[in-house]
């Protein structure tokens, strides 16, 4: 499908969670857990991905996890893959990173 792009497969991942095809969603899942063993992988992707699956504490998990490698490369202002987290630690993640919500 997409080897080893981390990027658009959690693209992916997540537009099949959000479509409600949580079996679909839940493969990208084993997958983009099998490349991120094998290389480096920023979490923000396997947070974006529990996110569409509603999995909050998940998110947060990676979330956190990229934060604390300071890589945070994912901009949340304006996009809708992070709308199902309406929860406070997300607006506390986004002014740690100086990013307001």
């Amino acid at each position: 499908m997409f080897s080893g792009n981390m990027q658009a497969l959690s693209g992916l991942g997540y537009s099949y969670a959000v479509e409600n095809k949580k079996r679909k969603a839940q493969k990208v899942l084993v997958q983009l857990n099998e490349i991120s063993n094998q290389k480096y992988s920023p979490a923000v992707y396997m947070a974006r991905m529990y996110a569409g699956l509603s999995e909050k504490d998940k998110a947060f998990e990676w979330w956190e996890k990229d934060y604390n490698q300071l890589v945070c490369i994912w901009t949340p202002n304006g996009s809708r893959s992070y709308d199902p987290l309406s929860d406070p630690r997300f607006a506390a993640l986004l002014r740690r990173m100086n990013l307001q919500p």
